[in-house]
């Protein structure tokens, strides 16, 4: 057969029932291969969906960080400094002219630090194959769908008691960057200089339906991050435990592959020291026995 559990007979699999188990699963899951660990969207490699993502979710963070510190707070364009009121005499902490951009800061803050932290352990997780870190950024992911739907309690709660929209209803249903869409660029910009945005008053000027929008979208990325969250969650467990339970699975054809690929690797990084250090005619790195190709063909 070319599909083995490497934790029926792995020591690694037997010392991860007791202490350090953590660092055997790691090793052990080094041998899975990716034709066991399934498919996101019906045609991805699971591991290269979560590869992708993370890469993704790192880039646009540290690229927003950059912006919003260097072109924003820097330059003066964004201020720390609340607009409505500031200092010890401002009572204006909890009204609706403080909150207007409440939960437009918490996503704002949330996609930058945890994306680029948590975004940087999927990279690593799915990359080098540590199942750890591959959970951390599915919990990540899972947290981001719970914030989005709290952010729609957030935001209707607002719109009821103030009878105007927050900020961060009108930056995800209104001002999108598509040009025209979903209102004209030119109605876009009357709403993007407005202060506060009353709720009749706005919906008289775009004449589209923005709750309806924003409900619809924000569910979308709900059920978008929870499909992310259970596709990480399912690389991490294949990963360690198998398909089956049982232990990291891999064929031998690959295993043996890897093992060729990493001897050809070692070969060919083999730096000039290394290389005056071998005695004559002998390599440092000894190649992979022939037994492997009978293991192969097995």
């Amino acid at each position: 057969s070319k599909s083995v559990s490497t934790g029926l007979w792995s020591g690694e699999r037997r010392q991860s029932c007791g202490a350090g188990s953590n660092a055997a699963r790691q090793r052990a899951a080094a041998m899975s291969d990716d034709g066991y660990l399934g498919y996101a969207l019906c045609c991805i490699p699971r591991r290269l969906f979560v590869l992708l993502l993370s890469a993704t979710i790192l880039a646009s963070a540290l690229t927003e960080l950059c912006y919003v510190v260097i072109f924003r707070w820097l330059r003066g364009a964004m201020q720390l400094t609340p607009t409505h009121c500031s200092g010890p005499q401002c009572q204006e902490v909890v009204t609706c002219g403080a909150m207007i951009e409440a939960t437009s800061h918490v996503r704002l803050a949330v996609w930058l630090i945890g994306g680029a932290f948590f975004g940087y352990l999927g990279l690593v997780g799915s990359l080098c194959n540590h199942p750890g870190d591959t959970r951390w950024f599915g919990l990540f992911l899972f947290a981001k769908a719970i914030l989005a739907v709290a952010y729609l309690f957030a935001d209707w709660g607002y719109t009821t008691i103030c009878e105007a929209y927050p900020y961060n209803i009108i930056s995800e249903a209104v001002l999108w960057l598509l040009p025209d869409w979903p209102i004209q660029d030119g109605i876009k910009r009357e709403v993007a200089v407005m202060r506060t945005y009353p709720v009749d008053f706005v919906d008289r000027l775009t004449r589209v339906n923005i709750w309806a929008l924003y409900i619809v979208g924000g569910l979308l990325t709900t059920a978008f991050w929870l499909y992310c969250a259970h596709t990480a969650f399912l690389l991490a467990h294949y990963s360690s435990e198998g398909v089956f339970g049982l232990g990291a699975n891999h064929s031998i054809r690959g295993w043996r592959d890897q093992v060729l690929f990493k001897y050809d690797v070692l070969q060919h990084f083999k730096s000039p020291l290394d290389l005056l250090e071998e005695p004559a005619g002998k390599s440092r790195v000894a190649r992979p026995s022939p037994g492997y190709d009978a293991v192969q063909s097995a």
